[in-house]
């Protein structure tokens, strides 16, 4: 008989799987958005862990308040050391999509409103927040992950995992990440998992590895210069 497959691991399920499938834990989940949808942590959650989400937009607090009872829920966006004090916040169509600065990863979202918001580094929010010990940090801010990077001290913080949504324009952010000695060890949608030197890690086949080597690296120039005219063509379009 021919072996049964086994159902792939959901994005979700592998982040439990890396953890030992711990009931403890503490995350970081930097752009929440909505409470459930699309959300990182909320499957830890609801496995006992506990945590800090920030999401700028106003009109998450109250659901992400009460959806999420076990994490301390901030409203800032993230920025890197120097930021100003606020900073205007666009809001998407599709709210997943909203970030600090338009257009950063997409050339054609269409935005609806914005919002004065307070921004924070990540080390500052950690301080207000007690200095929390945090084993998984997710990062999706459409475009300024490295922003919010460079106001983490990773040799302080150490987390376990980073999660970081990288639609990989530019080497600029798994550059920041290599000099901090954390290594890139596998890609779930636009989400790069990165992990400190050293550790081991078996949650990836070979054929994985190698289409993380060739999304990487052939990959990213192609996608730059892609990206580059299609923003130059709607700049036009709209002139």
């Amino acid at each position: 008989m021919p072996p049964i497959m086994q159902p792939a691991l959901s994005e979700s399920e592998c982040v439990w799987e890396f953890f030992g499938r711990r009931t403890d834990g503490f995350f970081v989940e930097v752009g929440a958005n909505d409470p459930h949808a699309g959300s990182q942590t909320w499957s830890l959650e609801s496995k006992g862990w506990r945590g800090i989400l920030v999401e700028p937009l106003e009109r998450f607090q109250t659901v992400l308040k009460a959806a999420r009872p076990r994490s301390q829920v901030f409203r800032a966006a993230c920025g890197p050391p120097g930021h100003p004090a606020t900073a205007e916040f666009f809001e998407a169509e599709a709210s997943a999509h909203s970030g600090l600065r338009p257009h950063a990863v997409d050339a054609a979202t269409q935005y609806v409103s914005r919002e004065t918001v307070r921004v924070l580094t990540l080390d500052e929010l950690l301080a207000e927040a007690g200095h929390p010990q945090v084993d998984f940090i997710s990062i999706d801010t459409e475009g300024t992950q490295l922003d919010v990077l460079r106001g983490l001290d990773l040799q302080r913080h150490a987390p376990k995992l980073l999660l970081v949504e990288d639609h990989m324009y530019d080497f600029e952010t798994h550059f920041h990440l290599r000099r901090k000695r954390y290594r890139l060890v596998k890609r779930t949608h636009s989400n790069n998992w990165y992990i400190p030197e050293g550790v081991p890690f078996r949650l990836t086949t070979p054929w994985e590895r190698l289409r993380l080597w060739r999304k990487l690296w052939p990959g990213t120039p192609l996608r730059m210069v892609k990206f580059r005219r299609e923003r130059r063509a709607l700049r036009a379009a709209g002139s």
